[in-house]
């Protein structure tokens, strides 16, 4: 469905010079790449953002001939893109946007004429703009996700203004307050429901809508006034689940029993052109690095030439990878690299390849690499290059190191869960003792790993506190704040903390200082040099640059904490907390369907209705004869979309409680994880 929209335009392409933005691109990784296009008769694909006049002489499908059609398509909306079209124009587009972008594209396009042009092409080149629907990364037939650059995914969803705000790239949680009909919604919640009508369109479905959370029903209502009532043909009815990450911001945080959790967490992602956009996620192009030495990754032909088979984790156009992952997304990480140890092993023993080893119960990464490699070198190395590539991934998250890495977190919030629901007293205590372990040359954990835990600490101490100002008390707060404090000042955080920003140069310094005093104590004082001495006689300066160092240290450590207060507010709102037992933690997607699949009530939970659903309610209701009541377990099909992203151990949750559904969808904003949480809360997307 979603290459439908391109298939349609396939004329348009014919012969045709294609530029595609960093979001199109990210997004067509996942349709089919660059084979699906050249079928369709482009003649080349190029990068819109660094397009040049060279590129007229790209000529991929082996026809030469004059250049007469370039299609550029884009993910950004039109006014943003325009400077990589032209980088000239400045005048706002209305609602008819696309009729002026196409007057005001011809006049940018007739002024960069000469006038001996001019007089040979009076009315300028044929210009078409045309609405591109369903532009997502289809990670797996099941599951979407919004291309990490596209309009979609970095318009904000929140405001600062808001009392409840978390962060742009989050929905406010929900205060209790009604949304104000006079104030205008957030970009990104108008952009989300114009994605889901596309969706619905393409899929040939009549969504009916419910939501729980406020931007979620915002959502909800604004996809309710788009799609109409739907008269005409008679579709097929499916349920759609509108959520707000923000009800649930312990899932996406922790670190879950999930391969793919950990191959998105730990390996590289690929790089994006510098934005200005407020909200700046991760892309969904996975690199898998190949280092230099592992000569068995790449492949010398007769010519001469080399291609190292290096990268993506799989590719659309790779049908067998694509139903891989998808079987992936519902494994536990052990349970995730022994299947893709049995696949290679399988395939090698179709090619008729010896397999070294007894079939265990366990893998691990060298096994996994070796396995790799073996099939890499096979005759089929080519045609498997996507299970190479799974192989490889599964290898580089399964080290010795990252599996440590990895149980440190998760064993760190099973403690902090336990202790909460057993009381929040202990909780501060054990937030500080991790926060100061960090610091430690022996520790797995680094300053950032404790304040990625901080954040879950803070969730679970604010499902049992109704505090206002913070789940803990003073104390407790303050001594949380001089352990950061401590950390920070004690020696360079690695990776680098985005909140610091413009302290480099003083923590630098400070750094060094406190080296050089280390190195002095050891020495005698009797061996004091001159420059000693001297030094010793700034001290007055030093320690004012030093007061002013920790002055502005504190102002961003309590913006730190202030948006931890609102994390712990946010759960403190949640509205399923009464629908369990105390001391219990789930998922809101497991706690949903489970409520679903039950015919529980669910608090909180809307019902969308249309205009003539709201007539027939209301008119009927006046003879007694009212409309059953909605509920999502009367159909067959079901899309979950979480408004914010949702990580892999909620798409396996999801499965495993999917009922009599015949088909349950999962898509998102983005696929989340713990680093993502990081810095949606506490990085540079918010402070």
């Amino acid at each position: 469905s979603c290459c439908d929209g391109f298939v349609q335009e396939a004329e348009d392409l014919q012969g045709a010079l294609v530029y595609l933005d960093d979001g199109a691109l990210e997004a067509f990784h996942f349709l089919g790449g660059l084979p699906f296009l050249l079928q369709l008769g482009a003649r080349g694909v190029c990068q819109l953002e660094n397009a040049s006049a060279c590129d007229e002489t790209v000529v991929w499908n082996g026809v030469v001939e004059e250049l007469s059609r370039i299609v550029i398509v884009t993910s950004q909306l039109l006014s943003d893109s325009h400077r990589y079209v032209l980088r000239c124009i400045h005048t706002p587009l209305g609602t008819d946007a696309f009729t002026e972008y196409k007057d005001l594209l011809l006049q940018d396009v007739l002024k960069a004429l000469t006038p001996e042009e001019r007089l040979e092409n009076s009315s300028g080149p044929s210009v078409t703009v045309k609405h591109l629907p369903m532009l997502c990364c289809a990670v797996t037939p099941r599951v979407f996700v919004f291309p990490s650059s596209a309009a979609f995914a970095t318009a904000p969803l929140s405001s600062k203004r808001e009392v409840s705000f978390l962060s742009a790239g989050l929905p406010a949680y929900d205060n209790g307050l009604a949304w104000d009909e006079d104030e205008l919604p957030p970009a990104g919640a108008t952009l989300h429901a114009h994605f889901l009508h596309d969706l619905a369109g393409q899929l040939d479905l009549k969504f009916d809508i419910f939501s729980l959370g406020p931007l979620a029903h915002l959502v909800g209502k604004q996809l309710t006034e788009i799609s109409g009532d739907g008269f005409g043909r008679a579709k097929k009815t499916a349920g759609l689940l509108l959520l707000d990450r923000s009800l649930d911001l312990i899932t996406p945080a922790s670190h879950g029993d999930s391969l793919v959790d950990k191959i998105y967490s730990f390996l590289p992602r690929q790089t994006h052109q510098e934005s200005t956009a407020s909200v700046k996620r991760p892309s969904m192009d996975v690199r898998i690095p190949t280092l230099e030495e592992e000569k068995s990754f790449v492949l010398e032909t007769s010519d001469e030439t080399t291609y190292e088979i290096a990268g993506s984790l799989c590719t659309a156009w790779d049908f067998q990878g694509v139903n891989r992952l998808d079987i992936l997304f519902e494994k536990r990480a052990k349970d995730g690299a022994l299947l893709v140890r049995n696949w290679i092993q399988d395939i090698l023993r179709q090619e008729e390849v010896e397999v070294s080893g007894k079939s265990r119960l366990v893998t691990n990464s060298k096994e996994l690499f070796s396995l790799a490699t073996t099939l890499f070198n096979s005759s089929a190395g080519l045609k498997q290059a996507g299970l190479v590539q799974l192989g490889k991934a599964a290898a580089e998250v399964t080290t010795a190191a990252r599996v440590t890495q990895w149980e440190a977190f998760a064993s760190a919030e099973r403690v902090l869960g336990i202790s909460a629901a057993d009381g929040i007293e202990t909780l501060a205590s054990q937030l500080e003792d991790l926060i100061r372990q960090s610091t430690s040359d022996h520790s797995v954990l680094s300053l950032r790993d404790a304040l990625t835990i901080l954040i879950v600490g803070y969730a679970l101490a604010g499902e049992y506190s109704t505090k206002e100002g913070g789940p803990f008390s003073w104390e407790e707060e303050r001594s949380l704040k001089e352990a950061v404090t401590d950390a920070i000042l004690k020696g360079p955080a690695e990776p680098s903390l985005d909140f610091l920003k413009g302290l480099e140069n003083a923590l630098e310094m400070h750094w060094e200082k406190e080296k050089t005093k280390a190195q002095n104590q050891i020495s005698s004082p009797d061996d004091w040099s001159e420059d000693q001495w001297e030094s010793w006689e700034d001290n007055d300066q030093q320690e004012y640059s030093q007061m002013q160092l920790k002055l502005e240290l504190n102002d961003r450590i309590q913006e730190l904490f202030n948006a931890l207060h609102r994390v712990a507010a946010a759960r403190t709102h949640y509205p399923l907390r009464e629908t369990r037992l105390l001391g219990t933690h789930r998922g809101v997607i497991n706690e949903l369907l489970s409520l679903v699949l039950s015919n529980s009530d669910i608090p909180g939970l809307k019902h969308h209705s249309s205009t003539v659903g709201r007539f027939l309610k209301s008119g009927l209701g006046r003879f007694g004869l009212g409309q059953a009541k909605h509920k999502l377990s009367d159909h067959k099909v079901l899309l979950v979309f979480v408004i914010g992203g949702f990580n892999a151990v909620e798409v396996r949750e999801a499965r495993a409680l999917q009922g009599d559904f015949d088909e349950l969808l999962m898509g998102g904003t983005t696929l989340l994880t713990p680093n993502a949480m990081f810095d949606l809360l506490l990085g540079s997307c918010h402070l």
